[in-house]
């Protein structure tokens, strides 16, 4: 009789958690969460990434354009920073 409704016996399984109905929606629910979060931050950082190469790709041109740099040069770096 020790322990009934807690503990390791009875409706709430292991300290309340465990064969509750609810139990499978709040895992769902978490798993969700975290998935959405992943999401987030993979676009955060394709779109940093695309702000970073074209910031590299104008400073390139400038380079071009001034002289600094020849044809070759430039379509080589170009192709490295699009890579």
């Amino acid at each position: 009789m020790m322990g009934y409704g807690r503990g390791f016996s009875g409706l709430g399984g292991c300290f309340g958690f465990g064969s509750g109905l609810w139990f499978p929606y709040v895992i769902g629910a978490i798993l969700l969460v975290i998935g959405i979060l992943m999401v987030f931050m993979i676009l955060k950082k394709k779109n940093n990434t695309s702000h970073i190469s074209s910031e590299a790709i104008e400073m390139l041109k400038m380079k071009y354009v001034n002289g600094e740099i020849t044809e070759e040069e430039y379509l080589k770096r170009k192709s490295v920073i699009n890579d």
